[in-house]
């Protein structure tokens, strides 16, 4: 698992793959750039749009109750869900501005997100569930569909 947001430029195909303006035709240039370099059928690679974050605009309100001592928290959140609500379709598709990636919105609303990110966000997302971010994130989706179709 990778994230689209700042990918190496010497990834496989990425100046090819930077001329595509849909982000999901995008990833799945990369991910299949990915695989034909690896050229390994056992080989599934996934690339996060835009980067893992987003999976916690699934559902932020898990994310506010690591932080229930601050009120001001649980109306930037709110505000941020609205926001993301009605500009997306999907959290996959939270760009990657510098400072409007997923994580950087996070921390603009809490700011002690940033140093806490890489164990939070994993406690987050698994709060989050499985269900839950399948229904709302479909390229995430399609991955955990082709691992669970899997023939072993």
């Amino acid at each position: 698992m990778f994230d689209l947001y700042k990918l190496p430029t010497s990834f496989p195909k990425f100046e090819q793959a930077n001329k595509l303006s849909d982000p999901y035709f995008k990833v799945k240039f990369l991910e299949d750039s990915f695989a034909s370099d690896i050229d390994d059928n056992r080989f599934i690679p996934y690339i996060q749009l835009h980067e893992f974050e987003s999976l916690i605009f699934t559902d932020l309100i898990e994310l506010y109750k690591d932080f229930p001592e601050n009120d001001q928290y649980k109306k930037d959140i709110d505000r941020l869900l609205v926001e993301c609500n009605n500009r997306y379709s999907s959290p996959e598709l939270i760009n990657e501005g510098i400072s409007t990636a997923p994580s950087k919105r996070l921390e603009k609303v809490i700011p002690k997100y940033k140093k806490l990110k890489t164990s939070l966000a994993l406690q987050v997302v698994e709060k989050i569930g499985l269900a839950k971010i399948r229904e709302k994130c479909p390229h995430f989706n399609q991955w955990i569909t082709q691992l669970e179709n899997l023939q072993v």
